[in-house]
């Protein structure tokens, strides 16, 4: 396994994937995109479209990890003596501190025998789940931009695209840190590229089925808040959860427990505000949403978001690299052209609106950079994902908030005109 040229694979991996969400992007592009699937559902299909939702998906995930967790912990304790020196000799760093005062680890100790029959619950079983955790993860930040959005990136060719990504990078980790149950791991790691996509398939579609309503997603200031509210909120699940969990650790939830209940309480919120709130106060106000701003913002959110899927997982382990950082400007160049030109077509604006519109969005710009530099020089220490979620959210809720304020005085007026002449 020593032979294998990690790096270049690794490389490989990220234009691949960069490539195929290009492709993608283009596809889309020519497309219109799915039309999500109204039911006047009763309330037992709305509770079950609850329990389908991604971030309910994401969270079922969650407490399988946890439950292996556990199980771990009774597994070291029983058949190792609370050593982990077995293992952590192959795989070095800020692993396996294991959870031995949770109560639910004694209790599990106890009645486990000598517990080396729960040997698999170390390395092998997170091997499968760490697919459905990520890629949940992110479908759930995904479905806070709408259902149609979450609609097409739930289509199976994208989904089994992204699995392949995420699973080769997956592997490559493996393979840079051999252990005893390296092949092991790479078996089910294989066997959860294939069934995972179809699992989220079949949960998208029948969770469309089950909604009584349609949501349209954020077109305003307050709908893009609350997206960013809940990403980043389902961000710092992901990190606190893949230091305690993913690693081993469970010994550190404690120190992360207060940080996720208010993060999932803010999740959820968001889960439901962000598609909804703004067309809730434009129907309370007879506005018109979106303004032109507000469409540029959306849609090159919702086509960067489609962009970055494929290759999200490849560009974080190697987003050192200079082929990563290349890759990683292209996709959100792409999703900002792209995803801008689109909502400019459809607000057929003339030179001088436009010229004003563009006016906006570099003062907005100007704006967001300087928050997004106060947030990197006040941030201190602490998790380099910690420090980049910190810097895009300040960046884009500044950006947004900017771009909206300076349109309503710049481009006010010929807003509302437009907006006026289209409803007569």
């Amino acid at each position: 396994m020593n032979d294998v040229p990690i790096p270049t694979v690794f490389e490989a991996t990220v234009l691949l994937s960069t490539a195929a969400a290009v492709a993608i992007g283009v596809v889309l592009a020519q497309r219109a995109l799915p039309a999500a699937l109204p039911a006047d559902s009763p309330p037992r299909a709305r509770a079950r479209a609850l329990v389908l939702h991604p971030l309910a998906q994401f969270l079922l995930v969650c407490a399988i990890i946890y439950v292996n967790q556990v199980l771990f912990g009774a597994f070291i304790l029983r058949a190792h003596g609370g050593s982990t020196a077995f293992i952590s000799r192959f795989i070095p760093g800020a692993w396996f501190a294991i959870g031995t005062h949770d109560p639910l680890v004694g209790f599990a100790a106890h009645h486990v025998g000598d517990g080396r029959w729960l040997s698999p619950t170390l390395l092998r079983v997170q091997a499968f789940l760490e697919l459905p955790f990520t890629m949940f993860a992110y479908l759930a930040v995904a479905r806070l931009l709408g259902r149609r959005l979450y609609a097409t990136l739930t289509r199976l060719p994208i989904l089994a695209l992204a699995a392949i990504s995420f699973s080769v990078t997956f592997s490559l980790v493996e393979l840079w840190l051999p252990n005893p149950y390296t092949r092991d791991d790479l078996v089910l790691r294989a066997v959860a590229c294939l069934v995972v996509p179809v699992y989220i398939a079949w949960v998208a579609k029948r969770e469309a089925r089950c909604s009584a309503v349609e949501n349209t997603g954020p077109a305003g200031v307050l709908g893009l808040l609350s997206f960013l509210a809940g990403a980043g909120a389902i961000s710092y699940v992901v990190l606190a959860l893949y230091d305690a969990f993913l690693l081993y650790n469970l010994a550190h939830l404690p120190r992360y427990a207060p940080g996720i209940v208010i993060s999932l309480l803010v999740a959820a919120a968001a889960s439901f505000a962000a598609p909804r709130i703004d067309a809730v106060v434009a129907r309370a106000t007879r506005a018109a949403v979106p303004s032109p701003a507000m469409d540029v913002m959306v849609s090159a959110l919702r086509a960067f978001t489609i962009l970055f899927f494929v290759p999200s997982l490849s560009l974080r382990y190697w987003g050192s690299h200079p082929s990563a950082i290349l890759c990683g400007l292209l996709v959100v160049l792409l999703g900002v052209l792209g995803g801008g030109a689109a909502a400019l077509r459809r607000s057929s604006l003339g030179p001088g609106p436009l010229l004003r519109l563009a006016l906006a969005a570099g003062a907005a710009l100007m704006a967001g950079g300087w928050a997004a530099h106060l947030a990197f020089v006040t941030a201190g220490h602490g998790l380099p994902e910690l420090l980049l979620a910190r810097v895009v959210l300040s960046f884009l809720a500044v950006t947004i908030v900017a771009f909206r304020t300076v349109e309503i005085f710049v481009c006010w007026p010929l807003h509302e005109t437009k907006a006026h002449t289209d409803q007569a």
